[in-house]
């Protein structure tokens, strides 16, 4: 059995049987996923860690609608741990402007792991970080704030959902797009105060990190049929 030790990341699509259960969304998941595993997450990484990647000290798991991900480092390793939050960052970013909201969390562990299985107490606490909050963003763990301060970082308990420019009319227009496409697909499915939560909590975000540049706010709907509307427009 082998083992590595360092940062913990991981995710959960949120709605990941809903879309299954429809065959045109599921053709869609399968995409998506295809993209991701191929090609994002590895470029994620090489992208964040620049020169200093290191390919062996990565350990990477993928199951169904879960994604794990070890990055070995000493936990006072601050500069890895930024880089670290970027690929979270990176990660819910790319999925939401797939239309997908995921949730996940970052601690600090050892994982213990073959060819076949993957295990470990600080694998459960990382589960259990991510199962225990109701927003659709990557939980820090609370363990990190010594480190943030020490660098003179103000601890933030989760990581930026959106890592683009508030003032690039593009990246604003993609991540629009994007929860357009969650939007959407709720009206194909049976929606009940939990995902009304998680959405909304969502279009707040994009409103106060894009509202003052783009000049929009924007709220969700429902006439018939769920729709993401720009008070300010009037569309």
């Amino acid at each position: 059995m082998k083992r590595k030790t360092g940062f913990i990341l991981y995710i959960d699509i949120l709605g990941y049987k809903d879309m299954l259960n429809s065959k045109e969304n599921d053709k869609r998941l399968q995409n998506i996923l295809d993209r991701f595993t191929e090609i994002f997450s590895k470029l994620n990484f090489a992208f964040a860690f620049g020169q200093n990647y290191d390919e062996c000290k990565l350990l990477k798991k993928f199951f169904s609608d879960n994604f794990l991900f070890l990055y070995e480092a000493s936990k006072d390793n601050f500069i890895d741990f930024s880089r670290f939050k970027c690929v979270a960052s990176q990660i819910q970013y790319q999925f939401l402007l797939a239309g997908i909201l995921t949730r996940g969390s970052i601690t600090y562990g050892t994982i213990y792991y073959n060819d076949d299985i993957v295990y470990g107490v600080d694998l459960i606490k990382a589960v259990e970080l991510e199962e225990n909050h109701k927003e659709p963003s990557v939980k820090i763990d609370n363990s990190f704030r010594a480190l943030s301060e020490n660098n003179h970082e103000e601890f933030i308990d989760t990581v930026d959902l959106f890592c683009v420019h508030s003032n690039s009319k593009l990246d604003y227009e993609d991540c629009v797009n994007g929860i357009g496409k969650y939007i959407e697909n709720l009206n194909n499915r049976y929606v009940d105060e939990s995902v009304l939560y998680k959405i909304n909590w969502i279009i707040e975000r994009l409103n106060d990190y894009f509202g003052k540049e783009q000049n929009i706010k924007y709220v969700l709907t429902c006439d018939y049929k769920y729709s993401l509307v720009d008070v300010k427009e009037g569309k």
